[in-house]
């Protein structure tokens, strides 16, 4: 497993890289597949975090946590990995037992667009509040982005979709069903 370390407002001590390498490293007890994790370790005046981002089995394991000390902050963090990690393997394992069909409706919706005259603000710059995520471009269906949202608790999940060969967001409604975004072009 390839792990590449960022350190903000502090100095990568070989200690400390050792010890966020050694200690990101289990996670590929629970996958033969694990690709890369990205560590992020960060120093603030009254608190430290550690963020990790790990490819493994086909998803996207994302975890951040906060600490009065960075080593704290990096147990805590793998901690979170680990949890994330084992959820998607007992999902994994469960649905293979399991013939999951998903009616259409399910994944089927209508989207309105409304549009607003006049309502643009003027010298806002938009990218100064925007995080940029990248995600896998690797073709998988509707079912399976569901699970993969289902997974890291997000609300949506933007993947390319097996059949259209097209960029589609899947996404968790109010009423508890999802949605499938699918761009007209």
């Amino acid at each position: 497993m390839q792990v590449s370390i960022t350190v903000r407002h502090a100095k990568l001590t070989p200690q400390l890289k050792e010890y966020a390498t050694d200690k990101i490293s289990k996670a590929q007890k629970y996958f033969d597949n694990v690709i890369a994790a990205h560590v992020i370790l960060t120093v603030e005046k009254y608190y430290s975090s550690a963020e990790a981002t790990v490819n493994a089995g086909g998803a996207r394991i994302n975890a951040k946590e906060e600490a009065q000390d960075l080593y704290a902050a990096i147990d805590l963090m793998v901690d979170n990995v680990d949890r994330q990690m084992k959820k998607f393997k007992e999902k994994i394992r469960t649905n293979k037992h399991h013939d999951h069909r998903t009616s259409d409706n399910l994944l089927r919706t209508e989207a309105k667009i409304i549009s607003r005259n006049g309502a643009e603000k003027t010298g806002h710059d938009l990218t100064r509040d925007m995080i940029k995520k990248e995600f896998d471009t690797t073709p998988i269906n509707a079912k399976e982005a569901i699970k993969r949202m289902e997974l890291t608790d997000n609300d949506f999940w933007a993947f390319v979709n097996l059949e259209t060969n097209k960029v589609n967001i899947v996404y968790k409604r109010s009423d508890g069903t999802f949605g499938l975004l699918e761009p007209i072009l």
